[in-house]
């Protein structure tokens, strides 16, 4: 009876306390809210982690979420933090983690929020994308400094835009060896793994290293470094090497300046040889101290290294004659050169002022020969063929003028079997010889005017583009390439080889370099002919989607007609078709211009019996049409 009391006591007791929960919880359902408006909006999680948004914002009753960063990381997830006006009494949408998931940038979510009273608002969330640069690349490579030291390479690396390379020359043969590189990528884009300026390893000379680059948009792009052995040039294989590419590597320091470090130290005169590949330094200085410090500067071409030294930073020399060696490189090919800066004394400086002849004689007096020129910075004397004749040539009388306390060896009558004779002598000062040399260099033969283009071979482009069709314009010093789209967002690069007139120069750019292509805007370059003349040129990026089988190339059965066993596809509509009479056999393939195929359409009268009923005299068209063409006697 106990428990049974007991029991009944807790029934009793709850049924007030049910009574006084339910009188606390019944509204009228006029008192019920049906405001469902969204206030705010905000994000509190995404996922992947490394998506950027913007804040989200509300227009009518649609949520846009700007996406900054992760167009190429979907799916996405995103959490939002949504604040209403009045209490509400749920809303529905989300996973049970509170996310909104978008499989791609067009993905469209909905979410509902119910109010107090039941009445249901539904909000459409999309996300936008904001315009980022979509590029991933790497416009400049440029190694710092290399570890050990005696490890030398071509500083400036190639760029392959196709092939997402990064080319690294090497001069010697060292490994391992680490190099610090500076780095420079597109407008936004940064590096996944890699930090800035940290050294990189590479444990022999066939070590292959990645780079991964990140668009400011979110695309991934992965870069490869890659070495290859730099090629030496000398006398020996000079043959072997471009005339572009010689002259790169022969004349691409086109200034240098020193400037004297040390109080009382004079930078006298420099001279720049190519034919010695020597910058010599002629300095005074106190009490003719050998010592000295100075600071070079150069300018050097674009597409040329200098390697082993650096434009700039203070050299120091302690003793005369010393020399320090550099290496002067073609960035595009890898050729290579060992140059060296002479330190000289101004008192062991010896200058031929002048040379001057009484008079001169050739085998049929029909050699006319100018006035004697000197170039210091090659040591040469030469004398101007103004007019051919028959060799041997003799010039009488030569006598030179010397700076003080100089002699020279030059012979009073100079010799020369051939135009390419060369009489060597010297020139000495304080115990210093100097070799020097006397040439003939042809004014006679006219210099070409040619400036043509011969040949322009683009390679493929960057970013996947294709060329649809190429056109060298020598009539009109164009060259037009067509590829059926172009994005603004993805760089177009090509490195074209160039094939010029003979003895003639490109100026503006060289044969193999990098350049951007855009419909906007032509590249523009110029080839200057022997005789100097120049003619300027301009290559030209046509965007234009192209017509299905322009080229004429498929063929195949006609879709309508199993009397016409062959033409040209497709012919449903969607491409070419002729406008014959199918019972006419007009149209045919045959050989084309610089293709395999062509379309021969052949007009001729033809006369046709439908069924013994209509007889037509017909004419085929011979023409041909983008669609689909009504065959029929009565339209």
């Amino acid at each position: 009876m106990k428990s049974f009391f007991h029991i009944g006591r807790i029934k009793t007791l709850l049924i007030p306390l049910v009574l006084l929960v339910l009188s606390l919880s019944c509204r009228k359902v006029s008192e019920l809210s049906d405001n469902n408006n969204i206030s705010t909006i905000s994000i509190t999680g995404g996922k992947p982690a490394n998506a950027v948004f913007d804040t989200p914002r509300i227009e009518g009753k649609k949520i846009i979420i700007p996406l900054r960063f992760g167009k190429y990381l979907f799916p996405l997830d995103v959490k939002l933090d949504v604040k209403t006006e009045k209490s509400i009494d749920k809303i529905l949408g989300f996973d049970t983690d509170g996310y909104i998931r978008f499989e791609s940038i067009l993905s469209i979510n909905e979410i509902s929020v119910v109010a107090e009273s039941g009445m249901t608002a539904k909000y459409e969330v999309v996300l936008e994308e904001i315009p980022s640069n979509d590029l991933a690349e790497v416009e400049k490579f440029t190694v710092k400094s290399s570890h050990p030291e005696d490890c030398k390479l071509i500083n400036e690396a190639l760029i392959d835009y196709t092939n997402y390379t990064i080319g690294i020359y090497t001069i010697s043969t060292i490994a391992p060896f680490t190099i610090v590189p500076e780095i420079t990528l597109s407008a936004g884009a940064g590096f996944k793994d890699y930090k800035a300026n940290t050294p990189i390893v590479f444990e022999s000379l066939s070590a292959q290293k990645n780079l991964s680059i990140i668009s400011e948009s979110g695309r991934e792009e992965m870069w490869k470094i890659k070495l290859s052995p730099a090629r030496h040039f000398t006398i020996q294989n000079s043959s072997q090497v471009p005339d572009d590419v010689s002259e790169r590597i022969n004349f691409g320091i086109n200034d240098v300046k020193a400037i004297a470090v040390n109080s009382g130290l004079e930078i006298y005169n420099l001279l720049v040889s190519s034919t010695t590949s020597t910058i010599t330094v002629i300095a005074k200085s106190p009490q003719n101290n050998s010592s000295g410090t100075v600071k070079p500067e150069f300018v050097k071409g674009k597409y040329s290294s200098l390697s082993g030294i650096k434009s700039g930073e203070n050299i120091s020399f302690t003793k005369w004659g010393e020399k320090r060696s550099f290496f002067l490189s073609d960035i595009i090919t890898g050729w290579t050169k060992e140059w060296n800066i002479e330190w000289r004394s101004y008192n062991e400086y010896a200058e031929i002022l002048s040379v001057s002849k009484t008079g001169y004689t050739s085998a049929d007096s029909k050699i006319e020969i100018g006035n004697f020129t000197v170039d210091r910075s090659e040591r040469t004397v030469n004398v101007p063929i103004l007019s051919n004749g028959t060799f041997p040539l003799l010039i009488n009388g030569c006598s030179a003028s010397l700076s003080s306390g100089a002699t020279s060896t030059m012979p009073a009558t100079l010799s020369f079997s051939s135009i390419s004779d060369t009489v060597d002598f010297t020139v000495t000062k304080e115990g210093l010889s100097e070799k020097w040399g006397i040439v003939l260099t042809n004014n006679f033969t006219p210099k070409s005017s040619q400036n043509e283009i011969l040949d322009f071979i683009s390679g493929i482009p960057s970013g996947g583009y294709i060329f649809s069709s190429k056109y060298l314009e020598n009539g009109i010093s164009r060259i037009t390439l067509i590829t059926d789209s172009y994005d603004n967002m993805r760089k177009l690069m090509i490195s074209p080889a160039i094939t010029v007139s003979p003895k003639a120069k490109i100026k503006g750019t060289v044969s193999g370099a990098p350049i951007i292509l855009s419909p906007d805007n032509d590249f523009l370059f110029s080839v200057v002919a022997e005789d100097g003349s120049e003619r300027f040129w301009n290559i030209k990026l046509i965007a234009a989607p192209q017509i299905e089988n322009s080229n004429f190339e498929a063929w195949g059965p006609h879709p309508l007609f199993s009397t016409i066993p062959l033409t040209i596809s497709p012919s449903d509509g969607s491409g070419w078709n002729s406008s014959n009479n199918p019972s006419v056999q007009g149209l045919s393939r045959v050989s084309g211009y610089n293709s395999l195929y062509a379309a021969k359409l052949q007009t001729q009268l033809s006369v046709i019996n439908f069924a013994n009923i209509v007889r037509v005299t017909s004419l085929a068209s011979g023409g041909l049409f983008l669609g689909t063409f009504k065959y029929s006697i009565f339209s």
